[in-house]
């Protein structure tokens, strides 16, 4: 098959299934660098009601989900992304929707290859999408992320052919040989309204061959929040095993940068381990701040800024789901700089200290004794099968202006022995430090630096 053009192969997700034969330094690379990828790699589960054929069958957001498969490869807490399989047999595919109150939202199509034993992955070569500032909004309405407020509308086409040299506005382009697995994916960053993940806008429309689908509804947020395992997972310290493999962390952690085939999307990837933890010790990081545009303080996201929207994020290997992820307004700060603390809740400073050094907790995860989570096989885990031992301490950056040279976009297309002088002072240092050095240092505590990176 003839590979569709203006695209950049990416590296793919390797899944930890407990017991298997790992490939440790190997395999920790293609995890890292998968790690920035935004397309899910997961085989899409209804929600509960949900039946093939309705559009967006599948709300991916750990707050809103009972079942626990929808945080299966999650990249981000603070995003929903909501999935309708193309099947093989249509054309004329056609979204029409209300641009949201949110930080960035896009529609895309993620083709999935079969790997066996219900095994897919994303295929990068065939990823397309449309960011919201490349909509052009419907005749008589606005584009919100381009100038004003007013939530206009928008209709997107998915056709099956070549990308031509002159592409036609709000169209995507996905070849003519259907893949196994199409997903037409709707993104949504960081509503306005915290309590709703749409943006404050009904589900885009779908058509198929001139039939609209009917849309399946939003899941709500669950309150309260621990009436999931995603929201009980700050509760408990750790009471499981230890994995296999450490999949090469160190101490001081080293930080792996990636960029994909999403243009400005990048991450920074650090693996942890409990390894380190030496009576009472803390993951400590500290990060220059970026700008970006607050929408939930009353800045359009269509301001001048470093990058549109940012966060930190503590993710699980083994089960490949997030923890929790803090976006950049929810962080605290002094002055430019915000600092996170990575440890179970026993050891979590007091708030006052935290304030004191602008620091923000993040839970490093952990299951109550009854609980348990999935791996990307969809497999049950439990405390037995080593989950939340080690961490992935994911910093992810969207949208990076060309200009923010010093933005993570730009910095991972470098040499990796040229990247922590290119980034300077924006590059997260990161480290193991005491309870009591950190209350007496703050993000102080972590000495020496972070060293290069190094492959």
């Amino acid at each position: 098959m003839q590979l569709r053009p203006e695209r950049r192969p990416q590296p793919m997700l390797k899944a930890f299934i407990p017991g298997s034969a790992s490939e440790p330094r190997a395999a920790i690379i293609k995890l890292a660098a998968s790690l920035a990828m935004t397309a899910c790699s997961c085989w899409s589960q209804p929600n509960p009601g949900c039946v093939p054929g309705q559009g967006w069958l599948a709300q991916h957001n750990p707050s809103s989900d009972s079942t626990g498969l929808h945080d299966i490869d999650f990249p981000e807490v603070k995003a929903t992304w909501w999935v309708t399989y193309i099947p093989l047999s249509a054309s004329g595919i056609v979204v029409h929707g209300t641009f949201p109150a949110a930080r960035e939202f896009s529609i895309g199509v993620y083709p999935q290859l079969l790997l066996g034993s219900n095994r897919i992955e994303p295929d990068p070569q065939t990823i397309v999408f449309l960011l919201d500032k490349d909509i052009v909004p419907d005749t008589g309405t606005n584009n919100p992320f381009l100038t004003g407020t007013a939530l206009g509308t928008y209709t997107v086409q998915v056709v099956r052919a070549y990308k031509p040299k002159s592409p036609q506005p709000n169209t995507l382009y996905i070849g003519p040989v259907p893949d196994p697995i199409d997903q037409l994916i709707y993104r949504l960053y960081y509503a306005t309204d915290p309590n709703d993940l749409a943006g404050s806008v009904p589900l885009p429309s779908v058509t198929f061959d001139g039939t609209a689908l009917t849309n399946c509804p939003v899941s709500p947020i669950i309150v309260p929040e621990d009436a999931t395992v995603w929201g009980r997972l700050d509760l408990e310290d750790f009471s499981g095993t230890v994995p296999p493999s450490n999949w090469g962390a160190t101490n001081p952690p080293h930080w792996t940068l990636t960029y994909n085939s999403i243009p400005g999307v990048s991450g920074m990837v650090a693996i942890i381990s409990r390894e380190f933890l030496e009576g009472n010790t803390l993951l400590v990081v500290t990060v220059k701040r970026p700008t970006s545009p607050n929408n939930r303080a009353g800045v359009p996201p269509y301001t001048p800024s470093q990058v549109r929207f940012w966060t930190m994020a503590q993710k699980d290997p083994v089960s490949t789901g997030v923890v929790r992820s803090i976006a950049d307004a929810d962080s605290a700060f002094v002055g430019d700089q915000s600092v996170y603390v990575v440890c179970d809740p026993s050891l979590a400073p007091a708030a006052s200290t935290l304030a004191m050094w602008g620091a923000t907790w993040i839970p490093w995860g952990a299951l109550e004794p009854q609980d348990f989570v999935y791996n990307p096989a969809k497999q049950p885990l439990t405390n037995a099968d080593g989950v939340f031992y080690l961490g992935h301490l994911q910093y992810t950056q969207f949208s990076v202006d060309p200009s923010f040279t010093q933005g993570i976009y730009n910095v991972a297309q470098i040499a990796p022995s040229q990247q922590q002088a290119a980034m300077g002072a924006y590059w997260p240092q990161i480290g193991y430090c005491s309870v009591q050095s950190f209350v007496d240092l703050g993000a102080g505590c972590i000495t020496p630096p972070a060293p290069v990176p190094t492959r």
